[in-house]
C-alpha cells in the first residue's frame, strides 16, 4: 500500500519554513508567519499579510517588502513542485 508523504498540513509547515528561510536571507526580522485561503480564490489557494506586517514593524511601504520575496530564486516554487510531485 502507498504511503501518502505529504497532508495538507505538513505542505503549509514546509512553505512556512521556506518563507521564514526567505525573510532571513533577506536580512528581515523574524515574523510568525500565517498562511491561509485567502477570501477571494482568484488570489490563489493560500495567502499572507505578511509584507503588510512586516511593513508596518519596519516603516516601510509593503511593496518594498514583498517585492524581494518575489525575486527570490523561486525557492518556495521549487519546494511546492517538489512537494506536489511526492503526492
Amino acid at each position: 500500500m502507498l504511503q501518502r508523504l505529504s497532508t495538507p498540513m505538513t505542505i503549509i509547515l514546509k512553505l512556512t519554513q521556506a518563507l521564514s528561510d526567505s525573510l532571513s536571507a533577506l536580512g528581515f526580522p523574524e515574523q510568525d508567519i500565517k498562511l491561509s485561503p485567502p477570501n477571494n480564490p482568484d488570489f490563489g489557494d493560500l495567502s499572507s499579510n505578511l509584507a503588510l506586517t512586516l511593513a508596518k514593524d519596519l516603516q516601510k511601504n509593503p511593496i518594498q517588502i514583498a517585492n524581494p520575496l518575489l525575486h527570490l530564486d523561486f525557492s518556495i516554487l521549487r519546494l511546492v513542485k517538489t512537494i506536489i510531485m511526492k503526492l
